[in-house]
């Protein structure tokens, strides 16, 4: 009974920051299927950092100007 409600915040808490997430991958970006991490690398971390993106705040940027400048 909940789990629509859970996916509603979760849609509108990430409803805002959409243009730093499509910044920090990008869809011309190599994904493999084997990982990044090769046989004889350091083990990864078990949590991934916190992805901070110079590309992803300049996407956020442009989406808050190209919007204050659409709908003044």
């Amino acid at each position: 009974i909940s789990q629509p409600l859970f996916s509603t915040a979760n849609f509108f808490l990430t409803f805002p920051i959409l243009p730093y997430k499509m910044g920090l991958e990008t869809p011309n970006e190599c994904m493999f299927s084997l990982g990044y991490y090769r046989p004889g690398n350091c083990a990864p971390y078990l949590f991934d950092p916190l992805p901070l993106s110079v590309r992803g705040a300049f996407f956020e940027a442009g989406a808050w100007v190209g919007g204050v400048a659409a709908f003044p």
